[in-house]
């Protein structure tokens, strides 16, 4: 399934909630995953994956579930590589445009965002370049903020416990 550019961003405007309330995320693991549904519209059902590794590398991603398939529609990484396509086809927001080819370097945290006519999360932006409130992790007790930034990011409604913390 491929979706137009609008039909990613009204997903990504659906408030979620966690299908079981009792979720959460556990530092520990290397990988957590949360299983999201929006109340408003119940055709639609989400994941919410959060990847960490021991240099404070972080990949936040939102999916959309179809059937057995996933389609990728916004994920932040830091300390994670990354080129743009070069070729600019189809209906592309303007406002990344510049980015078309560009390399992220491990160092250069950035966000993924679904384009159409393009693999899911195939084009980033600088998350300097983005109005995301968390630019920088330094430290591995950042990873909370950073978790339940992206949690409002993607219209995350529910509390989410981290380690026994609620937010």
């Amino acid at each position: 399934m491929n979706l137009t550019n609008e039909e990613a961003s009204y997903l990504l405007k659906l408030k979620k909630v966690l299908s079981n309330p009792n979720q959460q995320v556990d530092l520990k693991h290397k990988k957590n995953k949360l299983e999201l549904i929006s109340q408003r519209d119940s055709n639609y059902t989400f994941g919410l994956e959060i990847t960490t590794g021991k240099k404070f590398t972080l990949k936040a991603s939102t999916h959309h579930f179809e059937s057995r398939s996933f389609i990728g529609l916004l994920r932040i990484d830091f300390n994670g590589g990354h080129r743009n396509p070069i070729e600019i086809k189809g209906r592309y927001p303007a406002y990344s445009k510049k980015y078309a080819g560009k390399w992220f370097s491990p160092e250069e945290p950035h966000m993924h965002v679904y384009v159409q006519s393009y693999k899911p999360l195939a084009w980033a932006i600088p998350l300097s370049d983005t109005s995301f409130p968390i630019k920088k992790i330094k430290a591995r007790s950042d990873l909370s903020d950073l978790i339940f930034k992206f949690a409002e990011e993607v219209n995350l409604i529910s509390k989410i416990t981290i380690q026994g913390a609620i937010f």
